[in-house]
């Protein structure tokens, strides 16, 4: 496809970075086409080989005629965007030099845990990318509201704030699923989605609350973690692959109960967006819903037994629930990506310390 004369854009990244974020970046470079024709670096850091990258993200590039740049180590960019920071300056990322008059590092992950420790060396993180890169403008661009707040809160210590601003919108996340329409009679089965690592779940008794013998039907997707203690239950569902299609999964329940552990603090979760798209209501925690717009219900796991007899003893209320809570995905569109990114490239609104 043909770009018009546009800002220089640089995309830096891991190339071996999971496939979710791969296909974050594919979004984000479909919406931008036509802005801009950025310059893609996929950075393999000390791995002695070439990184595949995922199908989606190849598939992307391809569609929009872009190449990839392996050994390309000296970066010159009017906006050099890293993804993924800590993938890259855990990697070598000491074998880049960038010069630029605008540096947005993509926040995908909240700095701080609850109760204020670290979610990991921010400090250490950061303080490479600034090393590596000589920038008129240094800002992090955070993807939501708790991972703003974290961000704010690293940035109020030390010195920080004079090096690096944050920048005034979020890094929009781009949710274009497509809607379908909520069930008219849910049933009480339960489901939920993660990858399979601990932090993505609550403890073994809160599990146990969301997931009861009673409820019709119960699917974990994501409890390899499991080990020799695991907690399963007879009457919880755990054969579903994590790469099972969306449509039978999304086929097996009508109530995701969403809560990860009380130690954690996710950014953002395309998988609980794709669930409202795909006309599931979804529970989680009162902390988490605040960054959804009234998308979730919030709760404890105490209360999700009776929020869920609620809904199926009115289904009226349940069908109202979930397009409510579609309507908050247009705020995710590739459109206002878009927007979001010509302003950032052209530093409108520029960041604050």
């Amino acid at each position: 496809m043909s770009y018009p004369a546009g800002p220089s854009v640089t995309y830096i990244f891991n190339a071996r970075i999971s496939d979710i974020s791969a296909k974050i970046i594919a979004r984000e470079l479909s919406a931008i086409a036509g802005t801009c024709r950025p310059n893609i670096i996929a950075f393999d850091g000390q791995s002695p080989n070439a990184n595949p990258l995922s199908t989606a993200l190849e598939d992307t590039l391809l569609q929009l005629g872009l190449q990839v740049q392996r050994e390309q180590t000296a970066i010159s960019a009017e906006t050099v965007i890293l993804h993924t920071p800590l993938t890259l300056a855990n990697d070598g990322f000491s074998d880049l030099n960038i010069v630029t008059r605008n540096l947005i590092v993509v926040a995908d992950e909240c700095f701080f845990r609850p109760g204020g420790v670290p979610a990991f060396d921010v400090d250490d993180c950061l303080s490479r990318i600034d090393h590596n890169t000589l920038a008129l403008r240094k800002t992090v661009a955070p993807v939501s509201p708790a991972c703003r707040a974290s961000v704010k809160k690293w940035l109020a210590r030390g010195n920080n704030s004079k090096i690096w601003s944050i920048s005034p919108d979020d890094w929009l996340p781009i949710c274009d699923f497509e809607l379908q329409k909520p069930g008219k009679s849910p049933r009480d089965r339960r489901a939920r989605r993660s990858p399979p690592d601990l932090q993505y779940f609550p403890n073994d008794a809160d599990l146990a609350l969301m997931f009861p013998s009673h409820a019709e039907k119960n699917t974990i997707v994501g409890a390899q973690h499991f080990g020799p203690h695991n907690p399963a239950k007879p009457f919880w569902n755990l054969s579903m692959p994590d790469n099972a299609n969306d449509a039978p999964y999304f086929g097996t329940f009508d109530f995701m109960v969403y809560f990860t552990s009380p130690n954690w603090c996710e950014c953002f979760s395309y998988e609980v967006m794709r669930t409202i798209a795909a006309g599931k209501l979804v529970i989680s925690d009162a902390e988490t819903a605040i960054d959804y717009n009234g998308a979730i219900f919030p709760a404890t796991p105490g209360k999700v037994d009776g929020i869920i007899a609620g809904y199926i003893a009115d289904p009226e209320s349940y069908t109202k629930q979930i397009i409510r809570a579609q309507q908050t995905l247009q705020h995710f569109t590739p459109e206002r990506f878009r927007s979001m990114f010509v302003n950032a490239c052209a530093h409108k609104n520029p960041g604050t310390p």
